[in-house]
């Protein structure tokens, strides 16, 4: 699964060591599946004739598979919250929200953040 998202965002408390950035907006998805399966199968042997020894076909296997791409749209909601170590430092912690496909998913993770 591949999403990108395009966001707006406002963050509060600017000049203080801790910030809080709000965004909401869209992710577009690629979703692609690859799916295999197969088949083994033994024939049954034949019965044996008189004066004749058993014939007993080679089993078989059957293998293929195939691959389905989707696209779809969704929405997206987040929180960071920067924590500033120095001046041009800071830590920042941030959860996103994620609605598509008919399922909600949360993504927290972690970035630096560098200031110039």
């Amino acid at each position: 699964t591949t999403d990108i998202f395009v966001a707006a965002g406002w963050h509060q408390g600017g000049t203080r060591r801790t910030t809080i950035n709000y965004l909401a907006g869209m992710v577009f998805r690629r979703h692609r599946e690859e799916f295999t399966f197969g088949y083994q199968f033994s024939p049954r042997a034949l019965p044996p004739q008189i004066g004749l020894g058993q014939i007993i076909p080679a089993p078989g296997s059957f293998e293929d598979g195939f691959d389905a791409t989707s696209y779809s749209a969704g929405m997206m909601a987040g929180v960071d919250v920067a924590i500033r170590l120095s001046e041009h430092l800071a830590v920042v912690p941030q959860v996103r929200l994620v609605a598509a496909n008919r399922s909600l998913s949360a993504r927290p993770g972690v970035a630096l953040r560098w200031h110039p």
